[in-house]
């Protein structure tokens, strides 16, 4: 058994391996670098705790037309809604397919998007691991007579990938600002990439799919006419980028539109990879040829066209740094020195870290964990499993192992 196939909570208070993909084997680097001189415009920021008794959280995100509510995400496959006004869970649960998901290892229920005109439609999708352990992107609808209540009935797969193992499944699924469906799906676990997936242009693994979908119940999935390899022989018609080890979250600029995603490192670096609003796709981020901007794979052919990470930070120091967890520009209103970082973190070592990109390079980068405080954490999460945004930008931390969320405040 490989590290990263150990158990997700005992990997989070022993550090055995990380959640999301990354292997402790050859650990020999000394961790992120020192963060830059804070600007003076930089906010005080604090945590505060909008909801807890959650078990393990994994992703948040907001329903159009709900400004105050957040809908998270449970490993096992419930999502629960948070009241943000008043603090605490709604019930009944949105929605619950437990009997449905494999929670083995790093499979679970992984993503959710509501559609954009859920207002009118009440139709979102759904990203889980299957009992066999494959993966699915599935279309369901909301309650016609209950807001805060899903049709579980109502459910339409749309794609079904089969997985090799149980880790790297990827994660992320959202909706672009062209309105098109995004999925993340790693390289299909184990360690080292064995299968190449993430060069193979004819395997979905490794590889952000970009696909266009209806609200119109069942129709299937489209593919959109510019995605970049549509009529290329040798790579399926839905990927929009590739290279990729395990996207476990990425997002795009509410703003700007440009795409940041968090790549989970194999055993001495993690990235984080940008590609501009406009870039039309086909972006190949290098694994496994490459770890982050360093060689990896030197057996393999080495493609002209890897694109470099805007980030990357070695795995280890005092607090064993070492699987990334990507995360948001921030363009809420709350705190408008933060405006236009992109802020992320790491699973393992529940750090959580800002930059700032000017042309597509990196221009400030801050430790923002050194500036939080959240009860006796310092600014430190336990199990930092993913961030979420609200409908007005705000920004927020989930714990997989404490079961809480947290939003990000003025200090």
């Amino acid at each position: 058994m490989t590290p990263t196939r150990h158990n997700l909570l005992l990997s989070a208070l022993l550090c055995t391996a990380p959640l999301f993909g990354s292997a402790c084997l050859g650990q020999q680097s000394n961790g992120p670098e020192v963060g830059e001189a804070v600007p003076s415009e930089f906010p005080a920021v604090k945590l505060e705790l909008v909801a807890d008794a959650l078990l393990q959280p994994l992703y948040g995100t907001y329903a159009p037309g709900q400004a105050d509510h957040l809908y998270v995400l449970e490993k096992a496959g419930r999502i629960k809604v948070v009241d943000l006004k008043k603090k605490h869970l709604l019930e009944p649960t949105f929605l619950d397919i437990r009997s449905k998901v494999s929670a083995k290892s790093e499979r679970g229920l992984l993503g959710l998007a509501f559609a954009p005109d859920y207002v009118e439609t009440g139709i979102f999708y759904i990203h889980y691991s299957d009992l066999d352990g494959k993966t699915i992107v599935a279309r369901m609808q909301r309650s016609k007579s209950d807001l805060l209540q899903a049709n579980a009935e109502s459910e339409e797969m749309l794609l079904t990938v089969e997985q090799p193992w149980a880790n790297h499944d990827g994660g992320q699924l959202c909706f672009g600002p062209d309105g098109m469906l995004y999925l993340g799906l790693g390289d299909g676990g184990a360690a080292n990439d064995p299968n190449n997936a993430g060069q193979n242009g004819k395997s979905l693994l490794g590889k952000i799919l970009r696909l266009k979908v209806s609200s119109t119940p069942n129709t299937p999935y489209q593919i959109p006419d510019d995605n970049p390899f549509v009529g290329d022989d040798d790579f399926r018609d839905e990927i929009w980028c590739y290279g990729l080890r395990n996207p476990w979250r990425f997002s795009f600029d509410r703003k700007t539109g440009d795409l940041w995603i968090g790549d989970v490192g194999q055993n001495k670096w993690e990235e984080v990879d940008f590609a501009a609003v406009g870039t039309g796709g086909g972006m190949n981020f290098g694994w496994r040829v490459r770890e982050a901007a360093h060689d990896f794979n030197t057996t393999d052919p080495r493609p002209e066209n890897m694109v470099e990470p805007i980030h990357e930070y070695a795995q280890g120091g005092p607090r064993n740094a070492r699987s990334v967890t990507g995360g948001y520009v921030y363009r809420g209103k709350a705190l408008p020195g933060l405006t236009g970082w992109y802020v992320f973190g790491d699973y393992v070592s529940g750090q959580a870290w800002v930059i700032r990109q000017d042309n597509g390079k990196r221009s400030g980068y801050i430790d923002l964990s050194t500036h939080l405080s959240t009860g006796g954490n310092k600014g430190y999460i336990p199990g930092l499993s993913s961030f979420a945004e609200d409908s007005d930008g705000e920004l927020y931390w989930m714990s997989l192992s404490e079961g809480k969320v947290y939003r990000i405040v003025k200090g």
